[in-house]
């Protein structure tokens, strides 16, 4: 009877062993709870669950090939029910363009230039080079560039401010490499570029107070100089970030419009579709 009993607790843990599902069964178990998430359109989820898959069964090659055949399914279709809107979207913003740039000059020189800029035909540089001014510039993947004009005395300005009541936004301080400052014909003047990293939404703080009276300080190591933006000026300035706003979205569409086309040739193929 002894020996019976030690043979019984020998055998059974042998006997619940082989009854315990395998680490490859509870892999497949987890590949066909993920294609239930898949049918019932959770696809989140079911992503989720293929990178666990992924990470807790390492050494089942053929499981994982499984998951990411799923996770290559998703993927297609997500990109096929995305890019008709990105195309859509794409075609509405190219259909706005030409009344956009209406105010504006394209300028572009073949020789040294591979992006052209529009500038604004009420702005010229040569109509205002007796004055204080903001002159904004948008190139052709809607990076804005707002390039401060000051003539009077040595002030060392780096920073621009806009004010509007007690609220205000202001530049970062430009480096010394965007800043020229010289004597023209007497006049000292100072010339500082400040292109998209060192806007820090001053532009779109212009454009959303276009109906506001604008206050406009130079700021620096000197004296602070300030002046108000006149109506014409706000409209300009707004006009221009609106361009850089449709040519930017214009920009990342277009590379995204690219990409999904890219992705889903490759999935078919992937996929054998």
């Amino acid at each position: 009877m002894k020996k019976k009993i030690i043979y019984i607790l020998l055998v059974l843990p042998l006997f619940i062993a082989s009854c315990k599902p395998s680490e490859h069964e509870l892999a497949l178990a987890e590949i066909e709870e993920t294609k239930q998430l898949i049918a019932n359109n959770c696809d989140e989820e079911a992503l989720v669950r293929i990178d666990s898959i992924h990470v807790r069964y390492r050494k089942d090659v053929a499981v994982r090939r499984m998951a990411d055949t799923l996770r290559w399914d998703i993927e297609y279709r997500q990109a096929i029910k995305t890019l008709p809107v990105v195309d859509s979207t794409l075609a509405n913003l190219q259909a706005r363009l030409p009344e956009l740039t209406k105010p504006f000059r394209f300028i572009k020189n073949e020789e040294y230039q591979n992006i052209g800029s529009f500038e604004h035909r009420q702005l010229r540089t040569e109509n205002n080079t007796s004055r204080c001014y903001l002159k904004p510039s948008i190139n052709e993947h809607g990076e804005f560039t707002i390039t401060s004009y000051y003539l009077g005395t040595k002030a060392s300005h780096t920073t621009i401010r806009a004010i509007v009541d007690s609220i205000f936004v202001e530049t970062l301080v430009a480096p010394s490499s965007n800043i020229s400052q010289f004597v023209d014909v007497d006049m000292y003047r100072e010339i500082i570029v400040f292109d998209t990293p060192l806007l820090n939404g001053i532009d779109k703080f212009i454009a959303d107070n276009n109906n506001n009276r604008i206050k406009i300080s130079l700021l620096g190591d000197g004296q602070p100089y300030h002046y108000y933006l006149t109506p014409t000026e706000r409209n300009i300035l707004a006009q221009s970030y609106e361009l850089s706003v449709a040519l930017s979205n214009l920009t990342r569409l277009t590379d995204q419009q690219l990409k999904l086309s890219q992705k889903i040739e490759l999935l078919k193929i992937r996929l054998n579709k």
